[in-house]
């Protein structure tokens, strides 16, 4: 692994610094460390919530959502219900 050199201000150390102690992290580097593997996580999660709504909006008509809907929805959960509970 690349350890690249990030030059912080002294403010900004201080803070990392403060963080990694309080999260038991082995110094300012493993927290900066963190919040790159947490942003890498959360764009993950992102381009997978976008490619879902894409596949969704792909997959033909809408249908309203209304109190048959959910009715309906309701009924299904039901179904599932008592179709475990038989097994």
């Amino acid at each position: 692994m690349h350890d690249p050199n990030i030059h912080l201000s002294e403010a900004a150390r201080a803070f990392a610094e403060a963080k990694a102690r309080e999260k038991g992290l082995d110094g300012p580097d493993r927290y900066v460390e963190s919040l790159v593997e947490r942003a890498i996580r959360r764009d993950d999660r992102q381009q997978r919530r976008e490619a879902l709504l894409i596949a969704g909006i792909k997959s033909g008509p809408g249908r309203p959502v209304d109190d048959q809907f959910w009715e309906e929805m309701r009924q299904r959960v039901r179904d599932r219900l008592l179709t475990r509970k038989e097994s």
